[in-house]
């Protein structure tokens, strides 16, 4: 089993100032504080990357390359509380996309794998994209992953 992990960066609503709307304030209340930042790096990104990120719409993604040869048998998005929807693309913008599980309007009590009824060939070269979207709209404080 492999965990795909998407930058959480769900700032507060623009009408909020309390101190837990600083990113590292919040950054260094979550158990480790590194992986924040260190998702960041891995997915290839900045804080720049969500500039835009609002409290009632906040974006993650990352892709994974794929470097090996197998079978991917199911997914499990797990997204908590805040999630709005959630995405596993297979080969994202090539002629071989294939969504591997979209859920447009997510329930926290989905969060469990959902098996494939044929397994999906991977192949070196292949790309994962996980993509999450979040809504905060009524949070007092930025949030991160963890």
């Amino acid at each position: 089993m492999v965990n795909l992990l998407a930058p959480v960066e769900i700032p507060c609503p623009n009408e909020v100032t309390s101190t837990g709307c600083d990113r590292e304030v919040a950054r260094m209340d979550v158990t480790n504080s590194n992986v924040s930042d260190a998702l960041l790096a891995i997915c290839g990104q900045t804080l720049q990357t969500y500039t835009d990120n609002t409290a009632e719409n906040a974006y993650g993604a990352c892709d994974y390359p794929i470097n090996f040869s197998g079978w991917l048998l199911s997914v499990g998005p797990h997204m908590h509380e805040l999630g709005q929807s959630s995405r596993v693309v297979l080969n994202p913008d090539t002629p071989d996309e294939t969504i591997l599980i979209d859920i447009p309007v997510w329930d926290f009590h989905w969060q469990g794998q959902y098996n494939f009824a044929d397994p999906i060939e991977l192949n070196p070269g292949d790309i994962i994209r996980l993509e999450c979207w979040w809504s905060n709209p009524d949070g007092n404080r930025y949030v991160v992953w963890g």
